[in-house]
């Protein structure tokens, strides 16, 4: 059965470097892998990772190894993957 929004689901803590791994379900049942990288303030990584993360204020979303979006409220993380999404047909 189809669900009527994305369904993301995270790991309850983050990896050695910092990051959140989940998958999204979009309502198509398209399956996406999901790496999140908390601000600064919210970091807990015993290994700062290159690339100038984690940001200071944003939440870095990345779907599928690329970076697709960066928000400053953790709720909006959904939402910005489903817009991804949905610019990308």
């Amino acid at each position: 059965m189809r669900s009527e929004k994305p369904q993301l689901s995270l790991k309850p803590e983050p990896d050695g470097f910092g990051f959140i791994y989940g998958t999204l379900i979009t309502e198509e049942g398209e399956v996406y892998r999901v790496d999140i990288m908390p601000p600064a303030s919210e970091w807990s990584g015993s290994m700062k990772p290159s690339g100038g993360l984690p940001h200071p204020t944003d939440w870095v979303i990345h779907l599928d190894g690329d970076e697709i979006a960066r928000v400053r409220r953790r709720d909006d993380i959904v939402q910005a993957v489903a817009s991804h999404l949905v610019s990308k047909t």
